[in-house]
């Protein structure tokens, strides 16, 4: 994410809402138990999506994921 955030601050504009641990946010906001997961990996597959890498290799974009989060308050 650190490149991504940097990018746009040399070109003027403004910053994505953005996490690089998107767990840790929803447990510091009192969420508890947050389970995060890619778009498309088996847990969050509901074979609407093909599969995706695993975040280790996500490819070149591995900086730009979308994540899905569940958790209980």
């Amino acid at each position: 994410m650190a490149p991504l955030v940097a990018a746009r601050r040399r070109a003027g504009r403004p910053l994505p809402f953005c996490t690089d641990s998107p767990g840790a946010l929803f447990r510091a906001g009192g969420w508890r138990n947050a389970v995060v997961v890619q778009a498309g990996q088996l847990a969050a597959n509901f074979g609407r999506l093909t599969r995706t890498p695993e975040a280790g290799d996500a490819g070149q974009q591995s900086n730009l994921r979308t994540h899905l989060v569940t958790a209980a308050l």
